[in-house]
Order: structure tokens, then sequence, then C-alpha cells
């Protein structure tokens, strides 16, 4: 199997992971993947704010713990602010079209 083969093939976690992290290395407590998961789960279930965000996260904590690993725990609103202010959102955006598009 070839690269662009197991990136279309390549789970949500996945393809967070594939995504720069801009972050300073000292301002790493939270993994940007857990960051991206959280965020795109949240806003898919419903939730508008980065607040809402954070307490949908903290409410379903162990059901993301199945595939992240959530030892650093559930960042704050301000912290998902922060992260998606520094992200290039072109990268974001190609990374959930070629998960959905995927065959699965």
């Amino acid at each position: 199997m070839n690269l662009s083969s197991q990136l279309e093939t390549a789970t949500l976690v996945e393809q967070f992971s594939m995504i720069e992290d801009p972050r300073i290395e000292r301002s790493k407590k939270y993994p940007l993947v857990n960051i991206l998961v959280f965020s795109f789960v949240s806003t898919l279930a419903g939730q508008e704010s980065w607040y809402q965000m954070q307490m949908f996260c903290e409410e379903t904590l162990e059901w993301f713990a199945e595939f992240l690993d959530i030892s650093s725990g559930v960042p704050s609103h301000d912290t998902f602010r922060r992260v998606f202010s520094l992200i290039n959102p072109e990268d974001f955006e190609a990374c959930i079209i070629r998960w959905y598009t995927a065959p699965h």
C-alpha cells in the first residue's frame, strides 16, 4: 500500500496526527491530536463554543479514552481557542475531507 492509499484510509485520529503542531515546545501540555479530535467530535455533537467543547469533553472523557491517551485530561476553552488560532485551517479541512471520503 502506498502513502497515498494509506492517507485515504487513515482513521480520524491518524489523519489529525498528520497536522503540523504550530505550538512552541513548552506549551504542549495536551497532544495536538487530542485537541483536534475533542473539538471535531464535540462540534458534531452540537457544541458551538470553546467553553461548550470543554464541558462536553470533560463529561465524555471516558468515551474518548477508548481511542486517545487522555492522561493529560481535557484542555481549557482558552487552549482550544488558542490552538485553533494557530493551526493551518486548510490542513485541518483536508484531513476531515480525506477521512470522510475514504472508503470504509
